[in-house]
């Protein structure tokens, strides 16, 4: 009965072992998985910031284009107008 007693002390020794490296694991991929997020959070920043930048970049082209086309077609017209009186 003692023999019996000290190989079932033994086995639940050895499963309970078991489990603390599966739950070692577990926690281990769990950070592995957690620190990839985070750089993929980061890079998905850094990639919104730098679209960003080039979309405000592209909008104030754009707008300083139209400014420019604005006040070539004012010159024109008013070169226009100014013929047309004289």
């Amino acid at each position: 009965m003692l023999a019996k007693w000290a190989e079932d002390e033994r086995q639940e020794k050895i499963k309970a072992e078991q489990r603390r490296q599966k739950m070692l694991e577990h926690r281990q991929l769990c950070q592995k998985l957690d620190v990839q997020r985070h750089k993929q959070l980061i890079a998905d920043k850094v990639c919104l910031s730098v679209s960003l930048s080039v979309s405000v970049y592209v909008s104030v082209c754009l707008s300083v284009c139209l400014c420019l086309c604005l006040c070539l077609m004012y010159v024109a017209l008013r070169a226009i107008s100014d013929t047309a009186t004289v």
